[in-house]
């Protein structure tokens, strides 16, 4: 978060990066560590928090990460992850 400003000004510059909830469904509990569903999340931008129900792994068919999107970029609808010993996720 930024401080506002006295007065907004609606610039390209200050609305290029937003926050959005990104969800990875079906993930193995190998990947709902902290560190690793960060290295998942940075594909697509810049990872700023899980949400309580993935922290707490009270829901198990998706994980959710709150990441900060630069919209001047494309946007990725999938991300592949490689486990260790078994296939690519898309």
């Amino acid at each position: 978060m930024r401080p506002m400003t006295r007065y907004f000004y609606f610039s390209s510059e200050e609305m290029s990066r937003v926050p959005v909830w990104v969800r990875f469904p079906n993930l193995p509990i190998c990947c709902w560590s902290p560190s690793c569903l960060s290295k998942i999340a940075s594909v697509l931008g810049k990872p700023i928090q899980s949400d309580h129900m993935t922290f707490t792994l009270s829901c198990m068919s998706y994980a959710r990460v709150l990441v900060e999107i630069d919209l001047r970029e494309d946007l990725q609808h999938s991300v592949a992850v490689s486990l260790p010993f078994g296939p690519i996720l898309h």
